[in-house]
């Protein structure tokens, strides 16, 4: 297996904060990420993505039913542009 050419979570976020002028707490606690996603203009799981760490859960929140009925409603519409029935 190779090297990974990516530089590890700590790092990432290492970079970020000093940015932005915010000092480094490792390993890195609640308060040091809201802070660090307020000052970057980021969420605090937008983060965990960029440092590769794992996502809780409780951040996937999907409607399942968001845009079920959207098919529906756009095959029951004509385009524009359809000449009207005789």
């Amino acid at each position: 297996m190779e090297p990974s050419t990516f530089p590890e979570p700590d790092v990432r976020l290492a970079r970020l904060a000093d940015a932005v002028g915010l000092p480094l707490a490792c390993p890195p606690t609640d308060q040091f990420l809201d802070d660090l996603a307020q000052r970057t203009g980021l969420h605090t799981h937008d983060l965990l993505l960029v440092a590769d760490l794992p996502v809780p859960e409780t951040a996937w929140l999907f409607d399942e039913t968001v845009g079920a009925s959207g098919p529906v409603r756009i095959a029951n519409r004509r385009p524009r542009w359809s000449t009207p029935p005789r």
